[in-house]
């Protein structure tokens, strides 16, 4: 369920992002950071589960 409201959110903002020529910055928990990091690092759900987030670093993306 997470994981479908993250693409629901991630289809709503990225075409505003380019029409608005905007960058932003999102703040999550661990758990909806993992489905972020599949959609933006092609992951396998497999991948995602095994991912750990760290506290103090951050991930930057680049959406073209």
């Amino acid at each position: 369920m997470v994981e479908k409201r993250v693409h629901s959110f991630i289809a709503d903002l990225i075409p505003l992002m380019r029409r608005k020529r905007v960058n932003v910055a999102i703040s999550a928990h661990g758990n909806s950071m993992r489905p972020f990091r599949r959609y933006f690092e092609d992951l396998t759900i497999e991948q995602m589960m095994k991912l750990e987030m760290p506290f103090d670093e951050y991930f930057e993306f680049i959406v073209t």
